[in-house]
C-alpha cells in the first residue's frame, strides 16, 4: 500500500464581522511563506500552531483585533481499515 497516514493543511482563514476574511490557501505540495518584514508570516505560523492545540495564545497585534474566529481546513489521511 502506498497511502500513508497524515494530516494535510488546506486553508487557514481568519474572519470577523468588521473585517474582510483573510485566507491562506495551501497547495498540494511544498508551501513556502515569504515576504517583507511585518507581513504576517510568523503570525500565520503561530495561528496554525494555536489551531493545532498550542498552549500559547495568539499574539495580540493590532491587525488581529477585528478578527473573531480562526478556521483551519485539514485533510486527514489514514491507513485503510480491513
Amino acid at each position: 500500500m502506498t497511502d500513508r497516514a497524515g494530516i494535510t493543511l488546506r486553508r487557514l482563514s481568519l474572519t470577523g464581522q468588521q473585517a474582510d476574511p483573510a485566507d491562506l490557501k495551501f497547495a498540494n505540495a511544498l508551501n513556502i511563506l515569504y515576504g517583507a518584514s511585518n507581513t504576517g508570516k510568523s503570525f500565520a505560523l503561530k495561528s496554525i500552531d494555536f489551531m493545532l492545540g498550542s498552549a500559547t495564545p495568539l499574539p495580540d497585534i493590532t491587525e488581529r483585533q477585528s478578527y473573531e474566529r480562526a478556521w483551519l481546513a485539514l485533510e486527514l489521511k489514514g491507513e485503510p481499515v480491513l
